[in-house]
Formats: C-alpha cells, sequence, structure tokens
C-alpha cells in the first residue's frame, strides 16, 4: 500500500508541471489587460508626441544654426520650405558672402547635409503651417556673427519670428533682439 501511494503522488507532481493552473491563467490575462490600457493612449498620442519632438528638434537646429553663426563669425541661414515641410541649415562662406553663395552644413549626427524633413521617419505627417520672420511671411531666418537674427535681406528684426507645427500645436519662437529660441505647446 505504501507504494502505491508513491507511485500517486509521483504521477499527480508530473502532470502540474506540464499545464497551468486556473489561478495563473486570470493573473497572466489582468497582466496583459493592465499592459493594455497603458499602451493604448500612448499609441493615440503618437502624432502629438511626434509633433512635440519635431518642435523641439527644430529648436535644437536653431539654437545650433546660431551658435554656428558666432563660431563661424559669418551668417548662418535656416531655410524652410513648407510645400515640402522641411528646412536646412546654409553657412556664408567668409570669402564669399552673401545668401546665394551660403552652402549647406553638415549635420554632426549623420554626416550628410544639414535637411530635415518632416514627412517621414521618426517625425512623418508632421506639418510645418506656417513661418513668419520678423512678422512678415518669409522661408529664410538668418544668424549674424553675434547671434542676432535676421530677414534674408540680412536686416536686424525688429520682430520676433515664429513657425507653427500642425497648425499650431506647438509655435516655436525666436526674439527679435537676442535670438533666444523658445517652443511653446
Amino acid at each position: 500500500m505504501h507504494r502505491q501511494l508513491t507511485c500517486h503522488a509521483r504521477h499527480r507532481s508530473t502532470v502540474r508541471t506540464h499545464g497551468f493552473t486556473l489561478i495563473e491563467l486570470v493573473a497572466v490575462m489582468v497582466l496583459i489587460a493592465i499592459m493594455s490600457a497603458v499602451a493604448v493612449p500612448s499609441i493615440a498620442n503618437l502624432p502629438s508626441m511626434r509633433a512635440g519632438a519635431a518642435a523641439r528638434q527644430l529648436a535644437r537646429d536653431l539654437i545650433f544654426a546660431r551658435q554656428q553663426a558666432m563660431a563661424r563669425g559669418a551668417t548662418v541661414w535656416v531655410v524652410f520650405n513648407t510645400t515640402n515641410e522641411a528646412y536646412s541649415i546654409l553657412a556664408e562662406s567668409a570669402a564669399s558672402p552673401g545668401l546665394g553663395n551660403a552652402v549647406a552644413l553638415t549635420d554632426p549626427a549623420t554626416g550628410l547635409p544639414f535637411v530635415q524633413v518632416f514627412t517621414s521617419g521618426e517625425f512623418a505627417n508632421v506639418d510645418v503651417s506656417w513661418v513668419s520672420i520678423g512678422g512678415s511671411a518669409g522661408t529664410h531666418l538668418g544668424f549674424d556673427w553675434l547671434g542676432r537674427p535676421v530677414d534674408s535681406d540680412g536686416t536686424l528684426l525688429t520682430a520676433a519670428s515664429s513657425g507653427r507645427l500642425n497648425s499650431g500645436t506647438y509655435i516655436i519662437t525666436v526674439a527679435a533682439q537676442g535670438g533666444a529660441v523658445t517652443v511653446s505647446p
């Protein structure tokens, strides 16, 4: 009799290791439900998160352009293309100044010409709504050798410049006198 109990006990323990109990299955289902409840709102906010990331990237790039102008001692331009949802950063040469002679800076992150496009990749579907340079429509914002913002004629700005992403969800502003860059949601 003692021998039968041992075999029966051994048989029960082997059967138990091959399956899941109802409590284990319910616990896993509850964890999946909690993780889904957290993930779904994040996925729903993806377009807004992309626009926010694009606005912060544009602000960093404007600051980079201003810093490059001061470091080079020459005007650096941020040229917006609202039709293609893009912008590029160009630098004038000290030997041949002028917007017409400006060439694309090299993006330190990629080693390629500095062009940011908002229609693909991490910024897909981000819309550059409009750009106002010094209070009037424009596409060229420059920074002189002192880091002050200038219009396409090289005239110091007397009004702030701004751009809107995703129909005004994010506004990037460049102060007229000092060139400070801010982002507001």
